[in-house]
């Protein structure tokens, strides 16, 4: 095991025991889901930047943090480690479909959330 200097102050460089190097950060999991089976489903750096270029109208941060929500207060419903991917495909593209602006979450195609604007 190599040992740090205490002078080092960079978060990236701490080692896990027995780690000789420190860990990838793009390959710890940004976020998880829980699975019907108790286990998580992680979600990493490069499946969150994937998603963000095929649905650019979604925050897929937040979306995310509503699918761990909704996973846990749904454990019946909770999704196989076969199935979680087209589930959260799926609630994505449904959330693309909506046509939020992340930049302006108050926003949506057609429906500028005043209804008696034409009276004006």
């Amino acid at each position: 095991m190599t040992l740090i200097d205490d002078t080092d102050t960079d978060i990236n460089k701490v080692l896990l025991p027995g780690a000789e190097t420190a860990p990838d950060p793009k390959m710890l999991p940004v976020i998880e889901i829980l699975l019907n089976d108790s286990t998580s489903y992680p979600i990493y750096r490069q499946d969150i930047d994937k998603w963000a270029a095929l649905y650019p109208a979604v925050d897929i941060m937040q979306e995310l943090r509503s699918m761990v929500g909704w996973a846990d207060a749904n454990p019946k419903k909770r999704k196989t480690k076969n199935g979680v991917k087209r589930f959260m495909n799926s609630w994505l593209a449904k959330e693309q479909d909506k046509g939020r602006n992340p930049n302006n979450p108050n926003s949506s195609s057609g429906n500028t959330g005043n209804q008696w604007e034409f009276l004006k």
